[in-house]
């Protein structure tokens, strides 16, 4: 993930900090864990202690890094 969005991931690791959500894995099973970035929302559903969906809202699509914006 962090070759196609590189952006996103740091923002994520930055999100987790504050959160005090330094060290996942977590435990076993399943969380949400919502973030408060400063635009739209994130939220991370981990399932024994890995994320594995990622919750994009209120946001401008995605872009893969060094894709081109469309219209150029």
């Amino acid at each position: 993930m962090r070759e196609v969005f590189p952006d996103l991931v740091d923002e994520l690791a930055a999100l987790l900090e504050a959160e005090e959500e330094r060290e996942l894995p977590f435990g076993p099973g399943h969380r949400c864990v919502p973030l408060l970035p400063s635009s739209g929302d994130l939220i991370l559903d981990v399932v024994d202690g890995r994320i594995m969906y990622i919750e994009i809202l209120g946001r401008p699509p995605l872009r893969r890094h060094g894709q081109p914006e469309q219209g150029r």
